[in-house]
C-alpha cells in the first residue's frame, strides 16, 4: 500500500494533501502550487517538503540586483 502524500503549508501551518502518494510526488520536485487554505505559493522540495516560493523569488531577484516585495516578484517575470 503506497502512502499518501501529506504537507504542510509553511505560511498558515495547514496540512493538506494532493491525492497523490509520495512516490507520484517524486516525479514534481521544483513544482509549484497553491496552498488550498491560504493560497500561498508554494514548492516542493526533495525531501517532499514544502516552501514559501514567493520568499525563494524575492531572494532570487536580489540577487540579480532588484528588490521587489513578494508579491511583485510572484507576478512577474525578468526577461534576460
Amino acid at each position: 500500500m503506497s502512502n499518501k502524500w501529506k504537507g504542510t503549508c509553511p505560511i498558515c501551518g495547514k496540512a493538506f494533501s494532493t491525492g497523490l502518494t509520495e512516490s507520484e510526488m517524486l516525479n514534481h520536485i521544483g513544482a509549484t502550487m497553491d496552498c488550498p487554505s491560504c493560497n500561498a505559493l508554494l514548492k516542493l522540495n526533495k525531501n517532499l517538503t514544502c516552501s514559501d516560493f514567493g520568499e525563494e523569488l524575492v531572494s532570487i531577484y536580489h540577487d540579480m540586483g532588484l528588490d521587489v516585495s513578494k508579491a511583485h516578484a510572484q507576478n512577474s517575470y525578468i526577461d534576460l
